[in-house]
């Protein structure tokens, strides 16, 4: 099979209910994306929202209100549990409770862990959650955690010349 013959096309959701797409991660059987409400000139607070959408279908499977109004950013996926940035800390909410949770229920992290970063976006790869922070005017650092049994360590630097990333322009 090529790649072609694996992808999906899908309506990224709640595009018209005026929630904004941040994060995107993948698990075994889901797409998972994060997203903040924004809408324009309204003072208007709601719950951010995590979507799963079937790999098979391309439909949203289940839709939760996280447990925070705040600009959700990146996500991440390990076997079992879903990582969300928000703010300068991680969110874990198992995926199992996503999936058992009745549709646009609130659902409350499992864990939150403080990071050394503002959390833009977020990574996890062979048991390592790696975040990063975006700031255009300078550079910035990911850092690499391992999360076990519910204590994060590590928050070491990654990349080239010291875990600095610098701007790349597309």
């Amino acid at each position: 099979k090529t790649i072609k013959d694996n992808l999906h096309n899908f309506v990224l959701p709640g595009l018209g209910q005026d929630f904004v797409p941040q994060g995107f991660a993948e698990t075994s059987d889901s797409f998972v994306v994060t997203a903040y409400y924004n809408k324009y000139g309204s003072s208007t607070t709601k719950n951010s929202k995590l979507y799963l959408i079937s790999k098979s279908t391309g439909k949203v499977t289940r839709a939760v209100a996280l447990d925070t109004t705040g600009h959700v950013g990146g996500v991440a996926a390990s076997s079992s549990s879903v990582y969300v940035c928000v703010g300068s800390a991680v969110g874990e909410i198992a995926i199992s409770t996503i999936k058992n949770a009745k549709d646009e229920a609130k659902v409350a992290f499992k864990k939150k862990y403080s990071t050394l970063t503002t959390c833009s976006f977020a990574s996890y790869y062979k048991d390592r959650l790696y975040v990063g922070s975006f700031d255009e005017t300078s550079k910035q650092t990911v850092h690499s955690y391992t999360i076990k049994n519910g204590t994060i360590s590590g928050g070491n630097n990654t990349g080239n010349g010291g875990g600095i990333c610098t701007k790349i322009q597309v």
